[in-house]
């Protein structure tokens, strides 16, 4: 919230400081998928809030919508599908 106001109001310092307190967020206590996610995935690849958000989005727009049912190989047995 903080990073579209001050991007609309044409704050850059506050951006810029929103921006890396957002990039610096610490990770969340694993709950539903993104504990499921975790084990999937291992600890290594979620090392903060960010990220956390990225695979939520990920989860939600791809994977739940059949994006692992057209892979092959070894990619079929996709561990979020």
């Amino acid at each position: 919230m903080a990073l579209a106001w001050a991007e609309e109001k044409g704050d850059k310092p506050l951006a810029r400081g929103a921006l890396a307190l957002y990039q610096r967020y610490p990770s969340l206590s694993p709950y539903g998928i993104l504990r499921e996610l975790k084990a999937a995935l291992g600890p290594e690849l979620i090392t903060g809030a960010r990220r956390q958000q990225g695979l939520l989005h990920l989860f939600h727009h791809y994977c739940r919508q059949g994006g692992c049912a057209g892979l092959s190989g070894e990619q079929a047995g996709c561990p979020l599908a």
